[in-house]
């Protein structure tokens, strides 16, 4: 993504006073979370319903405190410039819940009926690839989206000295997959080079009884302390500021058997 790329980069965006972001996933949340950071009206548009949406529950909540508006069942046909060649709006196509698809989601289907959406700026947030120009000149096989064909137990390539791991061989997935993964790979390699099962060793034995507790420890699940809304805009400081001293202090003390599941005040622990 080239806007989030530039803004990274530090350089100031042009985007004018309307953008309207195409999209739904955390690539999406966090270009319109950015651009409304730059004093833009920011709409996101997403041709299914907003329960269907793969973004983080809690970033889609962060981004409608913060101001950016969501036009759901929505579908971009053209984007519309002006005499210019400069951006003046976007034509939406209205759409409805069909039957349930492969995805196990409704079906976005054309209701007939279209709108336009003024914007000065359109961003494109939709469906993610690998881009590494590189593996075409290694000759590393890969599937036809571009994912790099891995074995799933080796995480060899069709090279046996190149290993693949992450989402260049999931497609998207989260930082703590790619790590649980890293951690298999390194394994294989370590036995590869030494031909000796040592890996183990690293990590410190523990044992834990099934037993559930009766009563376990701590109370309710602390939430940490967010920036005040006024404190966001324009600039790109922490929002989570993390947990007070006490709330620190308490949730230590919390029963973290992950694999008990009980309901203190009518929350689910």
């Amino acid at each position: 993504m080239d806007f989030l790329k530039d803004v990274a980069k530090g350089v100031q965006p042009d985007i004018g006073k309307n953008v309207v972001v195409i999209g739904a996933g955390n690539v999406a949340i966090d270009a319109a979370r950015t651009a409304q950071r730059f004093g833009a009206e920011v709409t996101v548009v997403y041709r299914r319903v907003k329960s269907d949406m793969p973004a983080n529950k809690d970033e889609i909540k962060e981004a409608e405190i913060e101001g950016v508006n969501f036009l759901f069942l929505s579908n971009p046909t053209e984007i519309l410039a002006d005499v210019n060649d400069r951006v003046r709006g976007i034509e939406l196509a209205r759409m409805a819940c069909g039957d349930i698809d492969l995805s196990n989601r409704r079906k976005p289907v054309p209701t007939g009926e279209s709108f336009i959406v003024g914007c000065d700026t359109v961003i494109m947030a939709v469906g993610e690839e690998v881009e590494a120009p590189f593996l075409k000149e290694f000759g590393i096989k890969c599937h036809s989206n571009g994912n790099i064909f891995a074995d799933h137990f080796t995480f060899k390539t069709n090279f046996p000295k190149i290993y693949a791991i992450g989402d260049a061989v999931t497609g998207p997935s989260t930082a703590a997959e790619a790590m649980g993964i890293a951690k298999k790979a390194a394994e294989v390699i370590d036995f590869e080079l030494t031909n000796k099962r040592r890996f183990h060793k690293l990590f410190r034995a523990f044992d834990y009884s099934n037993e559930v507790p009766l009563k376990p420890e701590g109370g309710n699940r602390h939430y940490s302390v967010k920036r005040p809304l006024e404190e966001r805009t324009g600039n790109f400081k922490e929002i989570n500021l993390g947990y007070t001293k006490e709330q620190a202090y308490e949730e230590v003390a919390r029963c973290l058997r992950c694999d008990v599941r009980v309901t203190v005040n009518n929350e689910e622990e």
